[in-house]
Protein backbone atom coordinates (compact mmCIF):
# COMPACT_ATOMS: atom_id res chain seq x y z
CA UNK A 1 0.00 0.00 0.00
CA UNK A 2 2.81 2.39 0.89
CA UNK A 3 4.37 1.96 -2.54
CA UNK A 4 1.04 2.38 -4.31
CA UNK A 5 0.31 5.49 -2.29
CA UNK A 6 3.67 6.89 -3.34
CA UNK A 7 2.82 6.08 -6.94
CA UNK A 8 -0.49 7.92 -6.69
CA UNK A 9 0.58 10.87 -4.56
CA UNK A 10 4.16 11.59 -5.52
CA UNK A 11 5.26 10.16 -8.85
CA UNK A 12 3.08 12.57 -10.78
CA UNK A 13 4.31 14.01 -14.04
CA UNK A 14 4.33 17.78 -14.33
CA UNK A 15 1.52 19.15 -16.45
CA UNK A 16 1.05 22.52 -18.02
CA UNK A 17 -1.16 24.96 -16.14
CA UNK A 18 -3.64 26.85 -18.31
CA UNK A 19 -3.74 30.61 -18.01
CA UNK A 20 -6.41 32.00 -15.70
CA UNK A 21 -6.89 35.45 -14.25
CA UNK A 22 -4.77 36.36 -11.22
CA UNK A 23 -6.47 35.71 -7.91
CA UNK A 24 -8.71 38.36 -6.43
CA UNK A 25 -11.00 37.68 -3.51
CA UNK A 26 -14.55 37.83 -4.87
CA UNK A 27 -16.77 40.60 -3.56
CA UNK A 28 -19.37 38.48 -1.82
CA UNK A 29 -20.80 37.94 1.64
CA UNK A 30 -17.90 35.82 2.95
CA UNK A 31 -16.37 38.83 4.66
CA UNK A 32 -17.27 41.02 7.57
CA UNK A 33 -18.54 44.31 6.10
CA UNK A 34 -17.84 42.93 2.61
CA UNK A 35 -16.92 45.58 0.10
CA UNK A 36 -16.57 48.35 2.68
CA UNK A 37 -12.87 48.83 2.12
CA UNK A 38 -10.79 49.08 5.29
CA UNK A 39 -10.86 46.11 7.70
CA UNK A 40 -13.20 46.54 10.64
CA UNK A 41 -11.95 46.62 14.21
CA UNK A 42 -12.11 43.23 15.87
CA UNK A 43 -10.96 43.69 19.44
CA UNK A 44 -14.46 43.88 20.91
CA UNK A 45 -16.16 41.31 18.67
CA UNK A 46 -15.83 37.52 18.78
CA UNK A 47 -16.34 36.29 15.23
CA UNK A 48 -16.14 32.56 16.05
CA UNK A 49 -18.82 31.85 18.70
CA UNK A 50 -18.46 28.59 20.59
CA UNK A 51 -21.39 26.90 18.85
CA UNK A 52 -19.63 27.33 15.50
CA UNK A 53 -16.25 26.06 16.68
CA UNK A 54 -14.73 22.67 15.99
CA UNK A 55 -16.01 19.91 18.26
CA UNK A 56 -13.28 18.34 20.39
CA UNK A 57 -11.66 18.31 23.81
CA UNK A 58 -11.15 21.68 25.49
CA UNK A 59 -7.64 22.01 26.91
CA UNK A 60 -7.71 22.36 30.69
CA UNK A 61 -6.71 25.88 31.69
CA UNK A 62 -7.19 27.19 28.14
CA UNK A 63 -10.79 26.61 27.03
CA UNK A 64 -10.20 28.46 23.75
CA UNK A 65 -7.90 25.62 22.61
CA UNK A 66 -9.57 22.54 21.15
CA UNK A 67 -7.91 19.18 20.47
CA UNK A 68 -9.78 16.76 18.27
CA UNK A 69 -10.71 13.47 19.89
CA UNK A 70 -9.49 10.79 17.47
CA UNK A 71 -7.13 12.30 14.89
CA UNK A 72 -3.73 12.69 16.51
CA UNK A 73 -2.01 15.57 14.82
CA UNK A 74 -3.86 18.89 14.95
CA UNK A 75 -5.48 21.38 17.30
CA UNK A 76 -6.89 24.91 17.12
CA UNK A 77 -6.92 27.91 19.45
CA UNK A 78 -9.61 30.54 18.92
CA UNK A 79 -9.15 34.30 19.24
CA UNK A 80 -11.74 37.03 18.55
CA UNK A 81 -11.09 37.32 14.80
CA UNK A 82 -8.56 34.59 14.05
CA UNK A 83 -7.73 30.95 14.73
CA UNK A 84 -4.29 29.47 15.32
CA UNK A 85 -4.18 25.97 13.85
CA UNK A 86 -1.27 23.65 14.59
CA UNK A 87 -0.45 20.60 12.48
CA UNK A 88 1.91 18.74 14.79
CA UNK A 89 2.58 16.05 12.19
CA UNK A 90 4.61 18.50 10.11
CA UNK A 91 5.21 21.08 12.87
CA UNK A 92 3.48 23.94 11.07
CA UNK A 93 1.28 26.73 12.41
CA UNK A 94 -1.40 28.56 10.44
CA UNK A 95 -3.11 31.80 11.41
CA UNK A 96 -6.57 31.94 9.85
CA UNK A 97 -8.15 35.38 10.12
CA UNK A 98 -11.70 36.35 9.21
CA UNK A 99 -11.81 38.28 5.97
CA UNK A 100 -12.91 41.84 6.48
CA UNK A 101 -10.98 42.07 9.75
CA UNK A 102 -7.36 43.00 10.31
CA UNK A 103 -4.78 40.20 10.40
CA UNK A 104 -2.95 39.87 13.72
CA UNK A 105 0.60 41.17 13.80
CA UNK A 106 3.14 38.69 12.45
CA UNK A 107 5.42 39.73 15.33
CA UNK A 108 3.25 37.64 17.65
CA UNK A 109 4.25 34.41 15.88
CA UNK A 110 7.33 32.59 14.67
CA UNK A 111 8.69 33.59 11.28
CA UNK A 112 7.57 30.26 9.80
CA UNK A 113 3.89 30.84 10.64
CA UNK A 114 1.63 31.06 7.59
CA UNK A 115 -1.32 33.45 7.32
CA UNK A 116 -4.55 32.77 5.43
CA UNK A 117 -7.55 35.06 5.00
CA UNK A 118 -10.61 32.88 5.45
CA UNK A 119 -12.82 31.47 4.21
CA UNK A 120 -10.57 30.41 1.35
CA UNK A 121 -12.19 30.88 -2.05
CA UNK A 122 -9.79 29.36 -4.62
CA UNK A 123 -7.88 26.26 -3.55
CA UNK A 124 -5.62 23.98 -5.55
CA UNK A 125 -5.32 20.32 -4.52
CA UNK A 126 -2.37 18.56 -6.22
CA UNK A 127 -3.32 15.32 -4.43
CA UNK A 128 -6.56 13.38 -4.32
CA UNK A 129 -7.21 13.07 -0.58
CA UNK A 130 -8.14 16.69 0.27
CA UNK A 131 -10.34 16.78 -2.83
CA UNK A 132 -12.59 14.08 -1.37
CA UNK A 133 -13.05 15.98 1.88
CA UNK A 134 -13.80 19.29 0.17
CA UNK A 135 -16.39 17.71 -2.11
CA UNK A 136 -17.95 15.96 0.89
CA UNK A 137 -18.33 19.37 2.58
CA UNK A 138 -20.01 20.81 -0.52
CA UNK A 139 -17.06 23.07 -1.33
CA UNK A 140 -16.38 21.99 -4.90
CA UNK A 141 -17.10 25.54 -6.04
CA UNK A 142 -14.01 26.72 -4.13
CA UNK A 143 -11.65 24.36 -5.96
CA UNK A 144 -9.39 26.07 -8.47
CA UNK A 145 -7.64 22.95 -9.76
CA UNK A 146 -7.29 19.28 -8.86
CA UNK A 147 -4.90 16.35 -9.17
CA UNK A 148 -4.66 14.71 -12.56
CA UNK A 149 -5.51 11.47 -10.72
CA UNK A 150 -8.86 12.81 -9.44
CA UNK A 151 -11.62 10.20 -9.53
CA UNK A 152 -14.60 12.07 -8.06
CA UNK A 153 -17.25 13.34 -10.45
CA UNK A 154 -16.55 16.97 -9.58
CA UNK A 155 -12.81 16.41 -9.87
CA UNK A 156 -13.26 14.94 -13.34
CA UNK A 157 -15.39 17.92 -14.31
CA UNK A 158 -12.59 20.28 -13.31
CA UNK A 159 -10.04 18.26 -15.26
CA UNK A 160 -12.28 18.37 -18.31
CA UNK A 161 -12.14 22.18 -18.31
CA UNK A 162 -8.33 22.18 -17.98
CA UNK A 163 -8.17 22.85 -14.25
CA UNK A 164 -5.32 20.47 -13.51
CA UNK A 165 -3.29 21.23 -10.40
CA UNK A 166 0.50 21.36 -10.56
CA UNK A 167 2.30 18.15 -9.68
CA UNK A 168 3.43 17.68 -6.10
CA UNK A 169 7.04 17.92 -7.28
CA UNK A 170 6.28 21.47 -8.49
CA UNK A 171 5.37 22.66 -4.99
CA UNK A 172 9.03 23.35 -4.22
CA UNK A 173 9.77 24.88 -7.63
CA UNK A 174 8.65 28.52 -7.73
CA UNK A 175 9.11 28.75 -11.49
CA UNK A 176 6.76 25.84 -12.16
CA UNK A 177 4.39 26.88 -9.39
CA UNK A 178 4.20 30.58 -10.24
CA UNK A 179 1.14 30.42 -12.48
CA UNK A 180 -0.91 28.56 -9.88
CA UNK A 181 0.25 30.75 -6.98
CA UNK A 182 -1.11 33.81 -8.73
CA UNK A 183 -4.56 32.24 -9.07
CA UNK A 184 -5.24 30.73 -5.63
CA UNK A 185 -5.38 31.67 -1.97
CA UNK A 186 -4.42 28.20 -0.74
CA UNK A 187 -2.82 24.92 -1.82
CA UNK A 188 -3.43 21.72 0.16
CA UNK A 189 -0.55 19.23 0.22
CA UNK A 190 0.20 16.12 2.25
CA UNK A 191 3.74 17.28 2.95
CA UNK A 192 5.41 20.30 4.50
CA UNK A 193 6.29 22.93 1.89
CA UNK A 194 7.86 26.28 2.74
CA UNK A 195 5.69 28.27 0.33
CA UNK A 196 3.33 30.54 2.33
CA UNK A 197 0.26 29.51 0.33
CA UNK A 198 0.74 25.77 0.96
CA UNK A 199 -0.76 24.11 4.03
CA UNK A 200 -0.28 20.49 5.03
CA UNK A 201 -3.33 18.22 5.16
CA UNK A 202 -2.07 15.06 6.87
CA UNK A 203 -5.14 12.83 6.82
CA UNK A 204 -3.50 10.03 4.82
CA UNK A 205 -0.72 9.57 7.38
CA UNK A 206 -2.95 9.40 10.46
CA UNK A 207 -3.02 5.72 11.43
CA UNK A 208 -6.68 4.69 11.79
CA UNK A 209 -9.77 4.93 9.56
CA UNK A 210 -11.58 7.31 11.92
CA UNK A 211 -8.39 9.27 12.59
CA UNK A 212 -8.21 10.04 8.90
CA UNK A 213 -11.87 10.95 8.61
CA UNK A 214 -11.68 13.45 11.48
CA UNK A 215 -9.35 15.59 9.37
CA UNK A 216 -12.50 16.91 7.74
CA UNK A 217 -12.58 19.27 10.75
CA UNK A 218 -9.09 20.53 9.89
CA UNK A 219 -10.14 21.50 6.38
CA UNK A 220 -13.34 23.01 7.72
CA UNK A 221 -11.26 25.48 9.74
CA UNK A 222 -10.02 27.07 6.52
CA UNK A 223 -13.59 27.68 5.32
CA UNK A 224 -15.38 28.52 8.60
CA UNK A 225 -17.29 25.25 8.21
CA UNK A 226 -15.73 23.37 11.13
CA UNK A 227 -19.04 23.05 12.99
CA UNK A 228 -20.68 21.42 9.96
CA UNK A 229 -17.56 19.28 9.48
CA UNK A 230 -17.76 18.22 13.13
CA UNK A 231 -21.38 17.19 12.60
CA UNK A 232 -20.45 15.18 9.53
CA UNK A 233 -17.68 13.42 11.40
CA UNK A 234 -20.03 12.65 14.29
CA UNK A 235 -22.34 10.90 11.82
CA UNK A 236 -19.43 8.98 10.28
CA UNK A 237 -18.17 7.92 13.70
CA UNK A 238 -21.61 6.84 14.91
CA UNK A 239 -22.28 4.77 11.79
CA UNK A 240 -18.82 3.20 11.94
CA UNK A 241 -19.20 2.23 15.60
CA UNK A 242 -22.72 0.92 15.02
CA UNK A 243 -21.56 -1.42 12.25
CA UNK A 244 -18.32 -2.53 13.92
CA UNK A 245 -17.91 -5.93 15.49
CA UNK A 246 -17.20 -5.14 19.18
CA UNK A 247 -13.49 -5.03 19.96
CA UNK A 248 -14.25 -6.86 23.21
CA UNK A 249 -14.96 -10.05 21.26
CA UNK A 250 -11.92 -12.33 20.92
CA UNK A 251 -10.04 -12.59 17.62
CA UNK A 252 -9.70 -16.35 17.91
CA UNK A 253 -12.01 -18.19 15.55
CA UNK A 254 -12.42 -15.26 13.20
CA UNK A 255 -11.44 -15.65 9.53
CA UNK A 256 -8.01 -14.28 8.63
CA UNK A 257 -7.94 -11.42 6.13
CA UNK A 258 -4.67 -10.42 4.46
CA UNK A 259 -3.78 -7.41 2.30
CA UNK A 260 -1.22 -8.54 -0.28
CA UNK A 261 0.35 -7.36 -3.49
CA UNK A 262 2.84 -8.19 -6.19
CA UNK A 263 5.04 -5.10 -6.29
CA UNK A 264 7.09 -4.28 -9.36
CA UNK A 265 9.42 -1.30 -9.04
CA UNK A 266 12.56 0.27 -10.49
CA UNK A 267 15.50 0.66 -8.11
CA UNK A 268 17.45 2.99 -10.40
CA UNK A 269 19.29 0.14 -12.08
CA UNK A 270 16.82 -2.61 -12.87
CA UNK A 271 13.18 -3.64 -12.58
CA UNK A 272 12.56 -5.61 -9.39
CA UNK A 273 9.63 -7.62 -8.10
CA UNK A 274 8.52 -8.98 -4.75
CA UNK A 275 5.41 -10.25 -2.96
CA UNK A 276 4.17 -8.32 0.05
CA UNK A 277 1.84 -8.52 3.03
CA UNK A 278 0.66 -5.27 4.63
CA UNK A 279 -0.27 -4.82 8.29
CA UNK A 280 -0.83 -1.06 8.02
CA UNK A 281 -2.72 0.23 11.05
CA UNK A 282 -5.85 1.32 9.19
CA UNK A 283 -6.06 -2.02 7.36
CA UNK A 284 -5.75 -3.91 10.63
CA UNK A 285 -8.49 -1.70 12.09
CA UNK A 286 -10.84 -2.37 9.18
CA UNK A 287 -10.06 -6.09 9.43
CA UNK A 288 -10.86 -6.36 13.14
CA UNK A 289 -13.87 -4.05 13.03
CA UNK A 290 -15.30 -6.03 10.11
CA UNK A 291 -15.19 -9.25 12.13
CA UNK A 292 -11.99 -10.81 10.80
CA UNK A 293 -8.45 -11.01 12.16
CA UNK A 294 -5.18 -9.90 10.54
CA UNK A 295 -2.32 -12.32 9.94
CA UNK A 296 -0.42 -13.01 13.14
CA UNK A 297 2.62 -10.72 13.08
CA UNK A 298 4.76 -13.08 15.15
CA UNK A 299 4.00 -16.01 12.85
CA UNK A 300 4.66 -13.83 9.81
CA UNK A 301 8.04 -12.71 11.12
CA UNK A 302 8.94 -16.33 11.84
CA UNK A 303 8.80 -17.25 8.14
CA UNK A 304 12.41 -17.89 7.06
CA UNK A 305 13.51 -15.29 4.49
CA UNK A 306 10.77 -12.73 5.10
CA UNK A 307 11.87 -9.11 5.64
CA UNK A 308 10.41 -5.69 6.39
CA UNK A 309 10.01 -3.44 3.38
CA UNK A 310 12.53 -0.56 3.30
CA UNK A 311 9.85 1.61 1.64
CA UNK A 312 7.48 1.54 4.63
CA UNK A 313 8.62 3.80 7.48
CA UNK A 314 5.91 2.35 9.74
CA UNK A 315 7.46 -1.15 9.54
CA UNK A 316 4.11 -2.65 8.63
CA UNK A 317 4.91 -4.23 5.26
CA UNK A 318 6.60 -7.62 4.91
CA UNK A 319 8.43 -8.71 1.76
CA UNK A 320 8.93 -12.08 0.16
CA UNK A 321 11.88 -10.86 -1.91
CA UNK A 322 14.29 -12.85 -4.01
CA UNK A 323 17.67 -12.30 -5.61
CA UNK A 324 21.15 -11.32 -4.38
CA UNK A 325 21.09 -9.97 -0.84
CA UNK A 326 17.44 -10.92 -0.38
CA UNK A 327 15.76 -13.42 1.91
CA UNK A 328 15.01 -15.88 -0.89
CA UNK A 329 17.48 -17.12 -3.46
CA UNK A 330 14.96 -17.50 -6.27
CA UNK A 331 11.48 -16.39 -7.20
CA UNK A 332 10.36 -20.00 -6.96
CA UNK A 333 11.49 -20.12 -3.32
CA UNK A 334 9.70 -16.87 -2.46
CA UNK A 335 6.50 -17.90 -4.23
CA UNK A 336 6.48 -21.26 -2.43
CA UNK A 337 6.83 -19.56 0.97
CA UNK A 338 4.17 -16.99 0.07
CA UNK A 339 1.71 -19.67 -1.03
CA UNK A 340 2.32 -21.55 2.21
CA UNK A 341 1.38 -18.35 4.01
CA UNK A 342 -1.80 -18.06 1.91
CA UNK A 343 -2.93 -21.48 3.14
CA UNK A 344 -3.67 -19.78 6.47
CA UNK A 345 -5.61 -16.90 4.89
CA UNK A 346 -9.40 -16.99 4.45
CA UNK A 347 -9.91 -13.61 2.75
CA UNK A 348 -7.43 -11.96 0.38
CA UNK A 349 -7.39 -8.27 -0.52
CA UNK A 350 -5.19 -7.99 -3.61
CA UNK A 351 -3.57 -4.55 -3.87
CA UNK A 352 -1.46 -5.29 -6.95
CA UNK A 353 -1.25 -2.25 -9.22
CA UNK A 354 -3.12 -2.57 -12.52
CA UNK A 355 -2.76 0.05 -15.22
CA UNK A 356 -6.27 -0.86 -16.38
CA UNK A 357 -8.31 -2.08 -13.38
CA UNK A 358 -11.21 -3.09 -15.63
CA UNK A 359 -9.06 -5.78 -17.22
CA UNK A 360 -7.82 -7.25 -13.92
CA UNK A 361 -9.58 -10.59 -13.47
CA UNK A 362 -9.11 -13.72 -11.40
CA UNK A 363 -6.69 -14.94 -14.06
CA UNK A 364 -4.69 -11.76 -13.48
CA UNK A 365 -4.58 -12.52 -9.77
CA UNK A 366 -3.35 -16.07 -10.37
CA UNK A 367 -0.65 -14.75 -12.69
CA UNK A 368 0.41 -12.02 -10.23
CA UNK A 369 1.09 -14.57 -7.51
CA UNK A 370 2.21 -17.48 -9.73
CA UNK A 371 -0.67 -19.69 -8.62
CA UNK A 372 -1.54 -22.62 -10.87
CA UNK A 373 -5.20 -23.47 -11.41
CA UNK A 374 -4.73 -26.85 -9.73
CA UNK A 375 -3.57 -25.13 -6.52
CA UNK A 376 -6.76 -23.19 -5.84
CA UNK A 377 -8.39 -25.96 -3.82
CA UNK A 378 -5.57 -25.80 -1.25
CA UNK A 379 -5.93 -22.06 -0.71
CA UNK A 380 -9.06 -21.24 1.36
CA UNK A 381 -9.62 -17.75 -0.04
CA UNK A 382 -9.56 -19.07 -3.59
CA UNK A 383 -11.59 -22.18 -2.86
CA UNK A 384 -14.30 -20.04 -1.24
CA UNK A 385 -14.15 -17.23 -3.82
CA UNK A 386 -12.99 -14.61 -1.34
CA UNK A 387 -10.41 -12.66 -3.31
CA UNK A 388 -11.09 -8.93 -3.34
CA UNK A 389 -9.60 -5.75 -4.78
CA UNK A 390 -9.90 -2.06 -3.85
CA UNK A 391 -10.69 -0.91 -7.40
CA UNK A 392 -14.45 -1.26 -7.26
CA UNK A 393 -14.93 2.44 -8.06
CA UNK A 394 -12.67 4.09 -10.63
CA UNK A 395 -12.43 7.02 -13.01
CA UNK A 396 -12.49 6.56 -16.82
CA UNK A 397 -8.68 6.92 -16.79
CA UNK A 398 -8.26 4.13 -14.22
CA UNK A 399 -7.83 6.22 -11.08
CA UNK A 400 -8.93 4.46 -7.90
CA UNK A 401 -11.42 6.21 -5.63
CA UNK A 402 -9.91 4.04 -2.88
CA UNK A 403 -7.19 6.71 -2.65
CA UNK A 404 -9.72 9.55 -2.64
CA UNK A 405 -13.34 9.14 -1.60
CA UNK A 406 -12.78 6.05 0.54
CA UNK A 407 -10.48 7.88 2.96
CA UNK A 408 -13.22 10.39 3.74
CA UNK A 409 -15.89 7.70 4.21
CA UNK A 410 -14.58 4.94 6.51
CA UNK A 411 -18.11 4.12 7.63
CA UNK A 412 -18.98 2.99 4.11
CA UNK A 413 -15.63 1.24 3.66
CA UNK A 414 -16.34 -0.77 6.80
CA UNK A 415 -19.62 -1.96 5.31
CA UNK A 416 -17.72 -3.12 2.22
CA UNK A 417 -15.48 -5.23 4.44
CA UNK A 418 -18.38 -6.47 6.54
CA UNK A 419 -19.89 -7.86 3.34
CA UNK A 420 -16.54 -9.43 2.39
CA UNK A 421 -16.32 -11.16 5.77
CA UNK A 422 -19.99 -12.11 6.21
CA UNK A 423 -21.73 -11.91 2.81
CA UNK A 424 -24.86 -13.72 4.00
CA UNK A 425 -25.58 -10.87 6.43
CA UNK A 426 -25.18 -8.20 3.75
CA UNK A 427 -26.79 -9.72 0.68
CA UNK A 428 -28.77 -6.56 -0.10
CA UNK A 429 -25.76 -4.28 0.30
CA UNK A 430 -23.81 -3.27 -2.81
CA UNK A 431 -20.16 -2.68 -2.00
CA UNK A 432 -18.59 0.52 -3.29
CA UNK A 433 -14.81 0.05 -3.31
CA UNK A 434 -14.15 -3.60 -2.44
CA UNK A 435 -15.00 -5.84 -5.39
CA UNK A 436 -14.93 -9.62 -5.34
CA UNK A 437 -12.67 -10.46 -8.26
CA UNK A 438 -13.07 -14.18 -7.55
CA UNK A 439 -16.82 -13.85 -8.11
CA UNK A 440 -16.31 -11.92 -11.34
CA UNK A 441 -17.45 -8.54 -9.97
CA UNK A 442 -16.23 -5.71 -12.20
CA UNK A 443 -15.22 -2.11 -11.48
CA UNK A 444 -17.79 0.69 -11.66
CA UNK A 445 -16.96 3.94 -13.45
CA UNK A 446 -17.47 7.39 -11.96
CA UNK A 447 -18.58 10.01 -14.48
CA UNK A 448 -18.22 13.79 -14.36
CA UNK A 449 -21.94 14.03 -15.10
CA UNK A 450 -22.61 12.84 -11.53
CA UNK A 451 -21.19 16.05 -10.03
CA UNK A 452 -24.10 17.77 -8.29
CA UNK A 453 -22.14 20.85 -7.19
CA UNK A 454 -21.15 24.03 -8.96
CA UNK A 455 -17.47 24.11 -9.97
CA UNK A 456 -15.01 26.64 -11.34
CA UNK A 457 -15.80 25.31 -14.82
CA UNK A 458 -18.82 27.61 -14.74
CA UNK A 459 -18.64 31.38 -14.48
CA UNK A 460 -20.47 31.39 -11.16
CA UNK A 461 -18.75 32.72 -8.05
CA UNK A 462 -18.57 30.41 -5.04
CA UNK A 463 -21.62 30.40 -2.80
CA UNK A 464 -21.12 32.72 0.16
CA UNK A 465 -20.03 31.37 3.53
CA UNK A 466 -21.54 34.04 5.74
CA UNK A 467 -19.75 35.32 8.86
CA UNK A 468 -21.31 34.06 12.07
CA UNK A 469 -21.29 37.56 13.53
CA UNK A 470 -21.83 41.02 12.13
CA UNK A 471 -20.30 44.07 13.79
CA UNK A 472 -22.68 47.00 14.07
CA UNK A 473 -21.53 50.59 13.62
CA UNK A 474 -21.57 50.98 17.39
CA UNK A 475 -19.08 48.13 17.70
CA UNK A 476 -21.60 45.74 19.25
CA UNK A 477 -22.06 42.34 17.56
CA UNK A 478 -25.19 40.64 16.24
CA UNK A 479 -25.33 36.89 15.60
CA UNK A 480 -26.39 35.42 12.28
CA UNK A 481 -30.06 34.55 12.70
CA UNK A 482 -30.55 32.02 9.90
CA UNK A 483 -30.03 28.29 10.46
CA UNK A 484 -29.42 27.48 6.78
CA UNK A 485 -26.28 29.61 6.45
CA UNK A 486 -27.99 32.53 4.73
CA UNK A 487 -26.55 35.96 5.50
CA UNK A 488 -29.42 37.19 7.65
CA UNK A 489 -28.73 39.22 10.79
CA UNK A 490 -30.91 41.13 13.25
CA UNK A 491 -31.12 44.86 12.66
CA UNK A 492 -28.45 46.78 14.51
CA UNK A 493 -29.70 49.04 17.28
CA UNK A 494 -29.84 52.69 16.33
Amino acid sequence: MAARTCLVLFLIFAVGVPAFADYQRPINQDCVAAGSGAPVAASSVTYFPTQYQVVGERVQGNPDTVKVAIAKDFQVEYFPNFKVVTNSKVNETYVLYQCGTAAPSSSLFSNTTKFFEIPLTSVSVPETVPLAFLVRMGLADRLHSVSSFATSACGQQLLACNRTAPSTSALTNLTRLAATLNQVDGIASSSKVANPKVFAFSAATDPGPLNRAEWIKFLGLFFNTEAAASSQFADINATYVQNSVPRSLPLGGRPTMAFVQNLTYFDGTSLLEDLEVSLAAYKVAFTIDAGAQPPNRTALEAIPGIALSPFDVTNSTYQFKWGPGSGFATKQDAVAAFQTFLKRVDIIVDETYAMDPTSYTMDSFLQSFSIASNQTASLPALANKKVFREDGLISPTGGLDWFEGAIAQPDKVLLDFRKAVAPAMYQAYNATWIRNVAAGVTSKLLSSSACAQNTACSAKAPAAICPFVKACASGSPVMRSSEDGACIYPTCAA
